[in-house]
């Protein structure tokens, strides 16, 4: 089997364990509660600050994150699939 139909049936089950797992109502905290991760709280309402600060945490990971929650508000879910999706497409290219 060639690499890239074993890359694609791989997403393929990543994704199919995503569907159960949120039809079965659980949701993972996939951003927030990591050491390299800012509060939600610092990101949405006070990021300039946090980032200046905090300067010892990945400062572009924080402003990409606090800069896409200022622009979804209160959508975490959207944001939470947006960056996991976007970091397995980039892993898989």
């Amino acid at each position: 089997m060639n690499n890239k139909k074993l890359i694609f049936i791989i997403f393929l089950l990543f994704c199919f364990s995503r569907i159960i797992i949120y039809l079965s109502g659980i949701y993972p905290n996939l951003l927030f509660g990591y050491w390299q991760t800012l509060d939600y709280k610092l990101l949405s309402q006070d990021l300039f600050r946090s980032l200046i600060y905090l300067h010892s945490e990945p400062v572009l990971w924080n402003l990409l994150l606090g800069v896409t929650i200022k622009i979804f508000k209160e959508n975490l879910k959207f944001v939470a699939y947006f960056f996991t999706f976007t970091m397995l497409y980039y892993l898989f290219l």
